[in-house]
Parts: C-alpha cells; sequence; structure tokens
C-alpha cells in the first residue's frame, strides 16, 4: 500500500472522464474538468482532503479501494465519488457534483 500523500488521488470527470485540473478564480482555487467549456463539472479544493482521508482510511480498513463509493454533501456541494482505477500507488476517482450538473442539464 503506498503512503499517504498529496499525489495519492488521481481525480477525473464523472460526467465526462477527462481529467480534473486545479484552476485559480476570484474566489480561490478550485477543481474543475479539463474540458470546459464543453463540460461544467467543478468543486472546491477542500474537498480534496476530505478524499485523501476517506480512501487511505478505506484502504487501511479493507486493504484496497476497488468499489469504493462515496456521497458527500457540504454545504452546497454534493458529489458523488467512485474509484475507478487502482495501483500500488495511486487510486483514480471519478468526481461528480452531482447540484452543478443538475443546474446546467
Amino acid at each position: 500500500m503506498a503512503k499517504k500523500s498529496w499525489d495519492y488521488l488521481n481525480l477525473v470527470c464523472g460526467n465526462c472522464g477527462s481529467p480534473l485540473t486545479i484552476q485559480k478564480g476570484e474566489w480561490g482555487t478550485f477543481y474543475a474538468c479539463s474540458e470546459y467549456p464543453k463540460c461544467y463539472n467543478r468543486f472546491t479544493t477542500n474537498l480534496y482532503e476530505l478524499l485523501l482521508d476517506k480512501v487511505y482510511d478505506h484502504v487501511l480498513k479493507h486493504g484496497h479501494a476497488k468499489n469504493f463509493k462515496w456521497n458527500v454533501r457540504r454545504s452546497r456541494l454534493h458529489a458523488v465519488v467512485q474509484t475507478v482505477k487502482e495501483t500500488d500507488q495511486q487510486v483514480t476517482l471519478s468526481v461528480l457534483n452531482v447540484a452543478f450538473a443538475k443546474k446546467r442539464a
């Protein structure tokens, strides 16, 4: 099992499968789909630390991150997170901001 570090998670868009990248806006940093403006999926960077802790605890408990699924609700954020791929050094997660996706659909 990999050591808990900031690069342990790799995030992809739950809408289109493209990588999520850190962007800087007038209200701070956030993760956004690299396919913007075709895809509007985005969420705050605060979620990454929550995900890192949650996934790492799951791996410690079960020995793997397979079938990891989590519904996150924090104020206006409602995200669905699930494992896409797992290696010894990294876990790839699909993240979809459900509340925002419904608005844009």
